[in-house]
């Protein structure tokens, strides 16, 4: 066999060898991409993995009886911008927050990064974020632990103060942007059964900035216990979501899961309940 005969047939049987190991590598590393492939579109398992459809229909009632479907896509989206996060379930979404918060084995909320906040400067000046870059959301665990963030609400709440309806005329983008971050903390904190937002240094109560100094009975004592007391004796119960209504009277009065556990735990908050919806509605 000649010298050029037999560089040909090697060549030949390199580009044999050279098919049969791609071949090899389709057949034995397809599985594994799809699977990779596959890992990668999935939602991750924040929530239990239930069938949530039951749950779609139950009545619910915030401003009017809406099914519990449509309104935990409401507050999914106030919450996170869109109506599903990560590809849950918004209502696996809403009774993970409401019943499993804090449970061992699931997402912790507190540290999981799903609050809207689309503002760059708010998330490099009051999270130092370090890149232009970066997600859009932020973890109930960085605000709470923000001072600038808590410093940008109290300047909030002293401008509604002394200009009430002309207080955006006074604010700058940033603080407006950081009291709409507010909203979604706190609309997440009542959904999770919280009395109050907690803050850096202060708390958000019903809607209102609190500085917890002022609630303190003495100086330099911790003000959780105050901060309780107050939430507590203005009645404050922020859980949106109400499920089961009272039946007997003229006009349905609905209650939520925070309202009946904190009448089960205080036997007269019941009454004051009541007393409350009287006066709403008293026929």
């Amino acid at each position: 066999m000649s010298a050029r005969h037999h560089s040909t047939l090697i060549l030949l049987l390199a580009a044999l060898l050279a098919v049969v190991v791609v071949g090899l590598c389709v057949q034995l590393l397809g599985p594994l991409a799809a699977t990779v492939t596959g890992l990668a579109s999935h939602p991750r398992r924040l929530i239990p993995e239930l069938d949530y459809e039951a749950w779609h229909a139950l009545p619910v009632f915030d401003e009017r009886v809406k099914p519990l479907q449509t309104e935990c896509m409401e507050l999914v989206r106030q919450i996170t911008g869109r109506t599903r996060y990560a590809g849950c379930d918004p209502v696996g979404l809403v009774l993970a927050w409401r019943l499993l918060e804090g449970k061992p084995g699931l997402a912790d909320w507190e540290t999981e990064a799903f609050i809207l906040c689309d503002h760059h400067e708010l998330r490099r000046t009051v999270l130092a974020e370090p890149s232009e870059g970066g997600g859009k959301f932020v973890s109930p665990k960085q605000l709470r632990e923000s001072a600038r963030f808590d410093d940008l609400l109290a300047e909030v709440a002293e401008a509604r103060w002394v200009h009430q309806g002309k207080a955006h005329l006074h604010l700058s983008t940033l603080h407006l942007k950081a009291e709409e971050v507010a909203k979604r903390l706190a609309l997440f904190d009542a959904l999770s059964g919280r009395q109050f937002t907690r803050l850096h240094r202060n708390a958000l109560v019903d809607g209102r900035y609190l500085d917890l100094r002022d609630l303190a009975e003495q100086p330099g004592a911790p003000p959780e216990a105050a901060l309780a007391r107050f939430a507590q004796s203005q009645g404050v119960q922020p859980d949106p979501l109400r499920w089961t209504t009272l039946a007997g009277l003229p006009t349905p009065s609905w209650f939520s899961i925070g309202e009946l556990a904190a009448a089960e735990a205080d036997p007269n908050r019941w009454r004051r309940l009541l007393d409350a919806r009287l006066v709403d509605d008293p026929r």
